[in-house]
């Protein structure tokens, strides 16, 4: 993880590097899943149909705000960020890049991204928050919230939706007793926060997905437990209520939730909701075999209709989209 402090603010720059290829169908292997019987509506979810496409890039966060603009990302370290304007089919790259006081620049690498828009997405690189503007061409260094930086808190999670963005936050003790964390909202993209909370007993946050309608879910453990809990929130984070957990090792990208009843997670296997987190229905009994060794990765739902889901078989990137 890097740190990097917001002196540097007035120093971070994105270069724009070009278009990279969008998805192809020439792979033997989409056949083969199209082919799939399972395949062609999902049994938990009603009128629920699945597309699959090869993708030549590999992603680690994606966030999707409309049917067509989406940000993901990935590379190296996950310095590089991607974005579409027409539902993946070409990627436009931006590299951030750091300057140093003395001269030079290093990159800067990026643990989670989420959008409002395609004008305005927050995202976390190590202990700072970056604002994202117009396309992923404008980035700019924020000030944490107040009580991150009265209890020595990080970033460790966001989403955005319409009109907000939520963040939470925690100490550098990862899971160890006693374990400082926090949430705080903006409306502004960040130049103000105000406070929000977050489930009782919260020892370690692994991801966080909001609605526009100001319904928020989170996956985060406790440290009376091993695995992990989930909560929703109808009040921007103001308070929240625990539910059913979909179990698995969830990370930054692996739940989205486009309303308070609708949600798409992978904690190891994709599963999905459409009663608020009461049960969760796996979406891998409809997708190839585990013998097919794919390991799903982020998804994102940019409305209640339509959800991506990446997914790796080897070498082989895919991603995999709901319609209803």
């Amino acid at each position: 993880m890097l740190i990097f402090v917001s002196a540097l603010a007035g120093l971070l720059t994105g270069v724009v590097a070009g278009e990279s290829g969008g998805t192809f169908r020439d792979s033997a292997y989409v056949q083969e899943i199209l082919r799939s019987p399972k395949f062609s509506s999902s049994l938990a979810i009603p009128n629920s149909k699945w597309t699959v496409e090869r993708q030549s890039i590999q992603w680690s966060v994606l966030s999707c705000p409309t049917t067509t603009f989406c940000v993901h990302v990935g590379g190296a370290g996950q310095s590089v960020l991607q974005w579409s304007t027409n539902q993946g089919r070409n990627w436009r790259t931006a590299i951030f890049h750091v300057g140093r006081a003395g001269g030079g620049s290093y990159t800067l690498y990026l643990d989670d991204i989420s959008c409002e828009s395609p004008q305005l997405c927050l995202a976390i690189a190590g202990n700072t928050l970056l604002r994202v503007q117009d396309h992923a061409t404008k980035f700019a260094v924020l000030k944490r919230p107040p009580s991150f930086v009265a209890h020595g808190l990080i970033p460790v999670a966001v989403s955005c939706a319409r009109t907000f963005c939520l963040v939470a936050g925690g100490d550098s003790n990862n899971a160890a007793v006693p374990n400082l964390e926090d949430s705080a909202v903006t409306a502004n993209g960040g130049r103000s926060w105000n406070s929000a909370n977050l489930p009782a007993a919260t020892n370690n946050i692994n991801d966080l997905s909001c609605s526009p309608t100001g319904t928020c879910a989170i996956t985060y453990g406790t440290s009376t437990h091993q695995f992990v809990d989930f909560a929703m929130s109808t009040d921007r984070g103001g308070t929240w209520r625990r539910t059913n957990s979909p179990g698995g090792s969830p990370a930054p990208g692996s739940l989205s939730c486009p309303t308070v009843t609708t949600c798409i997670y992978d904690g190891d296997t994709p599963q999905e909701t459409i009663n608020g987190g009461l049960s969760w229905f796996p979406l891998d009994s409809i997708f190839p075999k585990a013998s097919n060794n794919l390991f799903y990765g982020p998804a994102s739902c940019p409305t209640a209709r339509t959800c991506l889901l990446w997914a790796t078989r080897g070498s082989r990137n895919f991603i995999f989209t709901e319609h209803r």
